[in-house]
């Protein structure tokens, strides 16, 4: 494919990311209300079918693999590589003895690519979610004598550009940054309606736009422990950062049917604030983790991450964030990858993940485990470029039923898809 066709094909599929990625996402997950939301991790799908690895993951396997969890990862990308990634989530939420409530999603998770500089460097850029932000509340209660629906909600999300350079700088030693810029909006709305005609019902909207810059820096050592074999440790720090914020608040008060649920233009608006700037305080976020390989064969190993979400501020408000952490296990086995056998070339990947979030709520931590398992299926291919088709299911429980709260159950099929291929080929003529 000439080169120029590829530039503009290249051209589209990103921006048509960037347009999806910033649309807004029907979910419904309670959690995703705190903070800034549920946070993404830079994880692409064969990353999360090992649990999330991601500090020492180099190549996976035979095929380049981009990733943007370590930057300096990059360095062992020998032709240009390209990352496609789509999510469907299915959940299923539970509080007390109220019947279950089923909820469907689906997004684009990942455009990315990198483009090899020199043999032992190379440059990667792309799209992904930062945060997501997605959930629908309702409750009743009484003020004074009439009964009243609180009625809550909030959607967006905040999505991050990033383009990275990852370099070998001695024998055994990669380092690489990432810089990142976020942007995105998150919108809030809560709403005290009356269950009688008559009354005004009272509603206060609150709209976030966050704009601002974030550095990654991470390194990598991988030594052969023999002909075949690899130990690679590997290191992320995620620098603190002040992307600003633009905030717009507004309460009003309107008629609504409850009968119909049909409502009235708003009859008066009791204030409103437009374009008030704050500086959100973003932590320092920490990844280490090893993982032993198998030079085509096999693979296996360990992450510890943490961010100091205590350190959170939006402006000079602290919503009482509480540090997290998380663990992840996992491992890949390729029995042959040059069998003749197309069985025998899959990648077969297991992962295990425990996920202490940032929130806290009735003197209770909200925790998640995930256990992962996917494949990568090689594509037919030829000189000039490989692509493979990664799948991956994870099945997972969030938060708890004691004190009131509520119980996540989620399946996340997620889909990915890398295409290797060779930019530079010299045509031979017979």
């Amino acid at each position: 494919m000439p080169l120029k066709k590829k530039y503009i094909i290249l051209s589209f599929l990103f921006f048509n990311t960037l347009f999806n990625l910033r649309a807004e996402i029907a979910m419904n997950n309670p959690y995703s209300g705190y903070g800034i939301g549920e946070i993404s991790n830079s994880l692409l799908s064969q990353n999360r079918a090992l649990g999330g690895l991601a500090a020492s993951i180099r190549k996976i396997g035979k095929y380049n693999n981009i990733n943007p969890g370590n930057p300096a990862s990059y360095s062992a990308i020998k032709i240009t590589t390209f990352d496609v990634g789509v999510n469907a989530t299915f959940n299923e939420l539970t509080k007390n003895t109220f019947n279950p409530e089923q909820n469907f999603n689906a997004s684009i998770n990942n455009f990315i690519v990198a483009i090899p500089v020199t043999t032992k460097s190379a440059l990667s850029f792309g799209l992904m979610p930062y945060s997501t932000v997605g959930y629908q509340n309702k409750k009743s209660g009484t003020i004074d004598t009439s009964a009243v629906n609180y009625v809550s909600t909030g959607e967006g999300g905040i999505s991050k550009l990033y383009i990275g350079y990852g370099m070998q700088v001695i024998k055994d030693v990669s380092i690489g940054v990432n810089v990142n810029y976020l942007f995105g909006v998150l919108k809030y709305q809560n709403n005290i309606e009356f269950q009688t005609i008559g009354p005004l019902n009272t509603r206060l909207t609150d709209k976030k736009q966050i704009r601002g810059f974030q550095l990654e820096i991470g390194t990598q050592y991988h030594k052969a422990l023999s002909e075949k074999t690899q130990l690679n440790i590997g290191y992320v720090i995620a620098l603190a950062s002040n992307p600003l914020l633009k905030q717009d608040q507004t309460m009003s008060r309107y008629f609504k049917n409850p009968n119909t649920g049909v409502e009235s233009l708003a009859a008066d608006s009791v204030y409103h604030t437009q374009g008030e700037s704050l500086n959100l305080s973003l932590p320092h976020s920490h990844k280490i983790g090893f993982s032993i390989e198998h030079r085509k064969r096999w693979l296996v190993g360990a992450e510890f991450m943490f961010t100091q979400w205590s350190k959170f501020r939006e402006g000079n408000d602290n919503p009482n964030l509480k540090d997290a952490y998380g663990i992840g296990l996992g491992t890949q086995f390729t029995p042959d990858i040059d069998a003749s056998s197309y069985l025998e070339t899959i990648d077969y990947r297991v992962g295990f993940r425990y996920d202490k979030s940032y929130i806290n709520i009735n003197s209770t931590d909200i925790q998640q485990t995930t256990l992962s398992v996917g494949l990568g299926l090689p594509l037919p291919a030829n000189r000039i470029y490989f692509s493979k088709i990664n799948v991956t299911a994870e099945l997972g429980q969030r938060g708890t039923l004691d004190n009131s709260l509520v119980r996540e159950r989620f399946l996340n099929i997620r889909l990915g898809f890398t295409l290797n291929e060779q930019w530079f080929i010299k045509p031979k003529y017979d």
